[in-house]
Formats: structure tokens, C-alpha cells, sequence
């Protein structure tokens, strides 16, 4: 099992199968037979922890500053995806007024690597 579970970032499953676990590591574990084993490990592209997100928590809008361009895209805690945007300057504003209270998940993917990163919104 994962020597470092007890720090995670996140875990994705695009299918009922494979599955992606990200560690605080940085490391990268994934599963192809769905039983919660890892069957790789991916240390070749390590999360970048570059992401800031503020004011945070938020009301009406937060700031992304990232180092790289790419996509951005904002999930809630259920995984489900509610925004996905091409990141053009290093300072991004987002108006989040309209999203209900609660906790948010950001995750920029860029040439040089992921960042992920939380923001609460009041």
C-alpha cells in the first residue's frame, strides 16, 4: 500500500478500472484493476506546488497566480467538474459568486507539470 496515504492531494478514477491517486510526495499512483492497488507509479511528472489561490476563503472572486500557462479547471468535492479555462497570464481573476458555499478543488495542467490547489467559498 501507499507509505505516504495519509497526505494525499487527490484522487481521480476517469473510468470504474484506472484510477490516479496524487500523493504530497508529488508522486503519482495508478491503478488498472480498480482494488485500490497500484499497479505504476508515475515519478516522471511530479506535482509542481506553484498554485495560489486568493483571498481565500472567497466571496465573490479569487486570484490564480501559476508560473505556467495551460488549463484550469475547478471541481467540487464530488469530483464533479464545474469549470475548465485556458490559462493565458501568470494572474487569473474568477468570478465564483454564483457558486454555492463550500470547499473547491483548482488544478492547473501546463507544460511544466500539475499544481493543485483549494479555496473555500463563503
Amino acid at each position: 500500500m501507499i507509505d505516504d496515504s495519509r497526505f494525499l492531494r487527490g484522487i481521480h478514477f476517469p473510468s470504474i478500472d484506472t484510477g490516479f491517486i496524487v500523493a504530497d510526495s508529488g508522486i503519482i499512483y495508478k491503478t488498472t484493476n480498480g482494488d485500490g492497488f497500484p499497479v505504476g507509479i508515475d515519478d516522471h511528472h511530479q506535482t509542481i506546488n506553484t498554485l495560489t489561490i486568493y483571498p481565500n476563503p472567497a466571496t465573490n472572486n479569487i486570484t490564480i497566480d501559476t508560473p505556467f500557462n495551460g488549463s484550469r479547471c475547478i471541481h467540487n468535492t464530488s469530483g464533479q467538474q464545474l469549470l475548465q479555462q485556458e490559462i493565458t497570464e501568470q494572474n487569473t481573476t474568477i468570478d465564483v459568486s454564483t457558486l454555492p458555499s463550500g470547499i473547491y478543488v483548482v488544478k492547473v495542467v501546463g507544460d511544466k507539470g500539475v499544481s493543485v490547489g483549494k479555496f473555500i467559498k463563503q
